[in-house]
């Protein structure tokens, strides 16, 4: 990665996950490439609003579910994110409940 050096975080990106890793990955003066120190499958994890949205359920019923193991929760430091994986189980469940329910 030459041309590349660790700086503090210039607060290009304003969303509150890249703000706290504290450091971006920014190239010299004019070559106008910025990347975060996130990896790709930090990228992927969900937010708890994000979760609430796509279940459209409220964040305090979210929290709920990931206290009750329906739903699998990650720390990051002080942020907690959710698994797209476990999302998605959890919807399949549901489904599956609801066929059975409907077929018997």
């Amino acid at each position: 990665m030459s041309g590349l050096e660790w700086t503090p975080d210039v607060s290009i990106y304003r969303q509150p996950w890249r703000e706290n890793t504290g450091a971006c990955l920014q190239a010299p003066a004019g070559e106008g490439i910025t990347m975060t120190d996130v990896g790709a499958e930090a990228l992927d994890l969900l937010t708890v609003p994000e979760v609430a949205q796509r279940l459209r359920c409220s964040p305090k019923n979210v929290k709920r579910l990931a206290d009750a193991g329906d739903l699998t929760r990650v720390k990051m430091g002080s942020l907690v994110r959710i698994t797209p994986e476990s999302l998605l189980a959890y919807k399949q469940r549901l489904i599956a409940e609801a066929e059975q329910a409907k077929a018997s």
